[in-house]
C-alpha cells in the first residue's frame, strides 16, 4: 500500500519477529503497570482490551470491512 510502504515493517527495517516481541513486551509491561496501580481487576480489563484489539479488531474485522471502527471503539472508549 502506498500509504504504509515507509513503515518500518513494510520497509524491512524491522523484522516481523522483532515487531511482535516489542508488541508483546509493551503489552505485558502495560498490563503490569495497570496491575501495580489499579489492581488485578483493572489489569484484567487492560489485558482483555488488548486481546480484543489484536484478535477481534485487527485480525478478524479490519481486513473484512470498512466499518471496523465501531467494534474497535468499544474497548478504546472504556479504559481500565
Amino acid at each position: 500500500m502506498t500509504r504504509t510502504r515507509r513503515r518500518p515493517t513494510a520497509a524491512g527495517t524491522v523484522t516481523p519477529r522483532a515487531a511482535l516481541a516489542f508488541g508483546l513486551l509493551s503489552t505485558a509491561a502495560g498490563v503490569a503497570a495497570v496491575w501495580a496501580c489499579g489492581g488485578a481487576v483493572a489489569a484484567g480489563f487492560a489485558a482483555a482490551g488488548a486481546a480484543w484489539y489484536v484478535v477481534v479488531y485487527t485480525l478478524l474485522i479490519k481486513p473484512r470491512t470498512a466499518f471496523s471502527s465501531l467494534p474497535a471503539g468499544s474497548p478504546a472508549s472504556s479504559p481500565p
